[in-house]
């Protein structure tokens, strides 16, 4: 598990989550049951708003004592924003200052270190695995191959769009791909009107966009 405040828990499908004070806004959370150390630089996943219906991540900038602003999530409120609201639920990753469990890791990109709490007992028969490529097997621009009873682990296969006459059976694929974060697309990428959540689309570039239908709402 990757570093994490608060520590996720047991059921991976329930995961805990801090939750921040009424007193946080759109890009500031309040919260006295922070941890210690600089969090600046994590990335806060954000399940709030008034009906929160998808989660926002955004990037730390500075840290207090109980408080902490970042930027992204989302700014345009309502309903998915951090504030008073009916949910303000949020954890933290991608900070040192995370790890207290045994098994948390946590990778500087700058100093190219990896930090990793031992097990219980120590790192004595145990083995530090980690992703090294996206493809592992990258079929691009390439037609009538087989690929039959491989494993692939932290990566994952691709074609193109001139590929053709590929079969892939019988492979055994694990953490073929992996996100942390959901980067806020501009008002013109919505799908929905910016008031009501922010539904990404990528259009066809041959394809005209359709105008934005406005809802009629009763007087």
């Amino acid at each position: 598990m990757e570093g994490r405040w608060p520590n996720s828990g047991t059921d991976p499908l329930n995961p805990a989550r801090a939750v921040a004070e009424k007193t946080s806004t759109d890009q500031h959370i309040d919260d006295p049951a922070l941890p210690a150390g600089d969090l600046t630089g994590a990335t806060v996943q954000l399940w709030a708003g008034s009906n929160p219906w998808s989660q926002q991540t955004g990037t730390v900038t500075s840290t207090t004592a109980g408080a902490l602003d970042f930027k992204g999530g989302n700014y345009r409120c309502d309903p998915l924003c951090m504030g008073d609201k009916n949910y303000r639920n949020y954890y933290l990753v991608g900070s040192r200052a995370t790890l207290d469990q045994p098994g948390e890791w946590y990778y500087d990109k700058a100093a190219k270190t990896l930090y990793l709490v031992p097990p219980k007992g120590g790192m004595r028969g145990h083995t530090v695995t980690a992703k090294h490529r996206s493809w592992g097997i990258d079929l691009s621009g390439s037609s009538h191959v087989t690929v039959r009873g491989l494993d692939l682990w932290g990566t994952s296969l691709r074609t193109g769009e001139d590929s053709t006459g590929v079969l892939v059976e019988d492979l055994n694929a694990r953490y073929v791909s992996e996100y942390s974060t959901l980067p806020m697309p501009a008002d013109d990428e919505l799908a929905i009107e910016p008031g009501e959540g922010h539904i990404g689309v990528s259009p066809d570039p041959g394809l005209r966009r359709p105008a934005p239908r406005h809802r009629q709402h009763p007087a």
